[in-house]
């Protein structure tokens, strides 16, 4: 259920943003992200566990990429590889 709600929140932003509709990966949807300096893509994740983190965040070439995920920043921060920021907000 939760991947269902997940895939539909993730459609429908990319929608309201005008954006490339999310593309469904191994850790759950990649979207780019148009016309915003700030973000270049995102990964959103319907869960967050330590190797589908590590796989996505290894696999990311593009700075600007985010990562979206229901988890605490403190839980995730030891999962990502050098030259990720964990976002506090």
């Amino acid at each position: 259920m939760i991947y269902d709600m997940v895939r539909t929140w993730v459609e429908g932003w990319a929608v309201s943003r005008g954006t490339p509709a999310p593309v469904a990966r191994p850790w759950g949807y990649y979207t780019e992200v148009a016309d915003d300096p700030a973000e270049v893509g995102r990964h959103v994740f319907p869960e967050a566990s330590e190797p589908l983190v590590r796989a996505a965040a290894e696999g990311v070439r593009a700075s600007r990429t985010w990562m979206k995920m229901p988890a605490e920043p403190e839980e995730v921060e030891p999962w990502i590889s050098p030259g990720w920021e964990v976002a506090w907000s």
